[in-house]
């Protein structure tokens, strides 16, 4: 009989732990799928996250996930997060949203696509996805064609150029950049010569191949690597006397020729937005894909004149930075 009270206080004890725990919001979790550990800071998309109100540990928790730069290994990583059962998945890039898309169809997936999400699938229209996948696309044909415009405007008799790909980081994104660039091409009477690299060592064998090939200019796409690598590009470009049009605006600070594309800073944080409807309740299949609409030009006066180009004032005026 003495032994009663004892088991009743227990029970109240357990009772009340359980009601408190009740009370408390649900933590949601995030999974940030990345190629490399490097990419876990992801410093714009945490700060657009703070911007509406998250607190890492209070109100949500983002666990990264990466494949420590083996584009081999992302499914498999993508593979192990879903079996975590995370409330969403954030994926930082193309490259990350496909393996994504790959492990599961029922998890919402957040992210940034380089290529058309439409053609590859992942979406029935960018107005209404109609899948687990929504975030922001930068695949605009016109971007392509215009880099295109640009260089033709710098080289006036511009008939070949080469095209630096990186077809082991994603096969169905190069084939559509190749065909969006050719389509490009065609209509300004260049063609394109094809030139894969998928490490530093492949960027130096390109330029060499690029400048026995006689190419008058590069164009580097936008893959992870020439991401990291813009500074290697640019002194490549320098060393062989190649006129470069890179898709990140800001390559000429790193001191290349010309750069056109969107701000991608400006992508990363504006994800944000769309964790954040997610997570309150809105599905994925209704929440529209976004493209930027504005992209930055800028030129670095200094590299036109080593390269012996003179930049024409219709570039001059239409550029956000000028570097003398």
């Amino acid at each position: 009989m003495n032994r009663n009270p004892i088991r009743i206080a227990v029970v109240a004890v357990l009772v009340l732990i359980s009601a408190a725990q009740a009370r408390e919001p649900k933590v949601p979790r995030v999974g940030l799928l990345v190629v490399n550990e490097g990419q876990c800071g992801a410093p714009e998309l945490r700060a657009g996250l703070r911007e509406l109100g998250y607190q890492e540990g209070r109100n949500i928790k983002i666990e990264c996930y990466h494949s420590d730069g083996r584009f081999e290994d992302r499914l498999a990583v993508a593979q192990a997060m879903v079996r975590t059962k995370p409330d969403l998945i954030l994926a930082r890039g193309h490259y990350m949203v496909e393996p994504a898309m790959h492990a599961t169809h029922d998890i919402p997936i957040v992210g940034i696509a380089s290529g058309d999400p439409v053609t590859v699938g992942w979406a029935k229209s960018l107005a209404r996805p109609g899948g687990n996948f929504t975030g922001v696309t930068y695949f605009v044909w016109e971007l392509y064609a215009k880099r295109l415009e640009y260089l033709k405007a710098l080289i006036p008799n511009l008939k070949r150029v080469g095209l630096l790909t990186q077809t082991a980081m994603s096969q169905s994104l190069t084939e559509m950049y190749i065909r969006i660039n050719r389509e490009a091409a065609e209509k300004l009477g260049i063609s394109l010569v094809l030139y894969d690299a998928d490490d530093t060592a492949g960027i130096e064998r390109a330029f060499e191949t690029m400048t026995r090939d006689k190419i008058q200019a590069v164009m580097a796409l936008g893959y992870v690597l020439y991401f990291e690598e813009g500074a290697l590009v640019a002194s490549l470009a320098s060393m062989h006397g190649l006129p470069t049009m890179y898709f990140l605006h800001g390559y000429p600070s790193m001191g290349g020729l010309i750069g056109y594309g969107p701000d991608y800073a400006a992508l990363q944080r504006r994800l944000a937005v769309y964790v954040d409807k997610v997570l309150r309740g809105t599905p994925p299949a209704n929440i529209p894909i976004e493209q930027p609409r504005d992209f930055k030009l800028s030129i670095n006066l200094g590299v036109a004149r080593d390269l012996g180009l003179k930049v024409p004032q219709s570039i001059l005026i239409r550029a956000d930075t000028v570097i003398e």
